[in-house]
């Protein structure tokens, strides 16, 4: 009898032929599963459907965690544009025969690729649980990291990448990093818990510095949410000193770089520094973690946003929402360090609100100039 048994079970462990059963999807269709042991495929007539609160292209990829008594947990998609036909293609979480979990077999949704010759970059975010605020609304570091991955990955993919944070083999050879230099943001529209965003990037090279330039749409819209310019330069990763763009690190970029004009206005110039005497609100006692450092050995351009943000007024912030931001890096700053983060506000009419900031250590060493922009929340 046991051995009936195990005999039962090993065959049904390696049972590959399709088995089809109608599965309940959570738009009230009745999807039809085919299942088989490393994959799993629902076709269903309708040319959109809704999973998990999401709405789809019928014609998409999904990897399903879970289809335990008909429910699909779906954590990760891909549309396929160029594709008309009504099935989707869900890959189980089994393992493959080469040891993989059957996920590399997909160029999933989020992962961006190259386009017009490789000058663009295109990439879409999901807005996770953790990367929203109190109003369910994304956190402005939260957009400001994801310009930061579209940056680094627009490298990766365009086969720059030979080291960390966009290290080309010129650059590596000589000790060389690129840090940030200035950052300028807008935001039109705060994304909302589960949406869906596309980040657009371009790069163009400049005399002793390098510019991103990233454009973020709504990924069902694609009505514009926020444009986000980075400048980048080189610095000795040993001595910590500036050096230009060098000659052998520009012919690596160039093919991959163009001529872009500015999405954002350099109207505002150089920062002036706030002194002391002049802010309306000092933030004192702010200290880097560990986990603020990045592979850089210093603290990541987005936590000295985070920062500056902190030198804003609780009852501005309680109010009102940053919709526009200038940040100059002046410093690296490392691990146990104090810092200071001051304010001071000018009314710009009705509601709205700009702020000079300047974010310093306790010695008075300056780290970074600001200037923010806000304006009333639902505004």
């Amino acid at each position: 009898m046991g051995d009936r048994v195990g005999e039962d079970m090993r065959r049904r462990k390696e049972d590959v032929p399709v088995r089809n059963r109608d599965v309940a999807a959570s738009n009230g269709l009745r999807w039809k599963l085919c299942c088989s042991s490393k994959s799993i495929v629902v076709k269903a007539s309708s040319q959109t459907l809704k999973v998990n609160g999401f709405s789809v292209d019928a014609a998409a990829k999904f990897h399903a965690s879970n289809t335990d008594n008909g429910v699909l947990s779906l954590a990760q998609c891909e549309r396929r544009a160029d594709s008309r036909s009504s099935d989707l293609s869900i890959l189980s979480t089994g393992d493959d025969e080469g040891g993989g979990t059957g996920m590399k077999k997909l160029d999933h949704f989020y992962d961006g690729k190259l386009a017009e010759d490789g000058l663009t970059f295109r990439q879409n975010f999901i807005i996770r649980s953790y990367e929203i605020d109190r109003d369910r609304r994304t956190f402005f570091e939260s957009m400001m990291n994801f310009s930061q991955e579209v940056n680094i990955n627009h490298l990766k993919r365009s086969g720059l990448m030979a080291s960390d944070f966009g290290v080309t083999s010129e650059m590596r050879r000589r000790n060389l990093i690129w840090v940030h230099s200035r950052m300028q943001a807008t935001v039109d529209c705060y994304p909302s818990w589960g949406d869906i965003i596309q980040a657009e990037n371009q790069i163009s090279l400049l005399k002793n510095s390098m510019r991103f330039v990233c454009l973020f749409t709504d990924g069902k819209t694609g009505n514009a949410r926020a444009q986000a310019s980075s400048f980048v330069v080189m610095i000795n990763k040993h001595t910590r000193k500036l050096s230009k763009l060098i000659d052998a690190a520009r012919a690596e970029l160039e093919p991959f770089c163009g001529q872009y004009d500015p999405i954002l206005d350099k109207s505002c110039g150089k920062l002036q520094k706030l002194e002391e005497g002049q802010a309306d609100y000092i933030r004192r006692g702010l200290m880097p973690e560990w986990s603020d450092l990045d592979v850089n050995q210093h603290v990541n351009n987005v936590k000295f946003i985070g920062w500056i943000l902190e030198g804003t007024p609780a009852p501005i912030r309680r109010s009102h929402d940053l919709c526009a931001i200038t940040v100059e890096y002046r410093k690296e700053c490392g691990i146990e360090k104090k810092l200071e983060s001051l304010s001071a506000a000018t009314n710009r009419g009705g509601m709205c609100y700009d702020f000079d900031h300047l974010l310093r250590l306790e010695d008075g060493t300056e780290i970074a100039r600001a200037k923010t922009a806000w304006r009333p929340k639902g505004a």
